[in-house]
C-alpha cells in the first residue's frame, strides 16, 4: 500500500515520528526512515507471523509517503530456509527501491 498525506512541514525528522510505536526506526541517507516489525495472529485455529515493512518519505514542503509492505507465513515455516531466503530477498529488494521524489500529478 502507498498512502500520501498532507501535512505541517515534511523533514526527515517528520518521516521518523509518523514510524514511532511500530519498532525501532532506521533513518536513512536519503531522508526516508524505515521500520520492521512483525506481528502473530491465529485465523481459524491456524498460528500465522505478518512481518511488516514501513518507509516514511518526506515530500516537502507538506507532504509525506508512507509505503507498507506485508508477508504472512504460517508461524512455524518462517525459520524454514525458503522462507528465510524469500524474506532476506524482500528486505533486500524493500531496501533499494528507488522513490519518486517529488508528489505525482493527476
Amino acid at each position: 500500500n502507498v498512502m500520501t498525506m498532507q501535512g505541517p512541514a515534511a523533514t526527515p525528522d517528520s518521516a521518523a515520528s509518523a514510524l514511532t510505536g511500530y519498532g525501532e526506526v532506521e533513518r536513512r541517507d536519503d531522508g526516508t526512515s524505515l521500520v520492521r516489525y512483525s506481528k502473530d495472529v491465529d485465523e481459524e485455529g491456524t498460528p500465522l507471523r505478518i512481518l511488516y515493512w514501513q518507509i516514511a518519505q518526506p515530500l516537502p514542503p507538506d507532504h509525506l509517503r508512507l509505503f507498507v509492505f506485508s508477508l504472512t507465513t504460517l508461524a512455524s515455516e518462517d525459520s524454514e530456509a525458503g522462507i528465510a531466503e524469500l524474506i532476506a530477498l524482500l528486505e533486500s529488494e524493500i531496501r533499494s527501491a528507488q522513490l519518486a521524489p517529488v508528489l505525482g500529478q493527476l
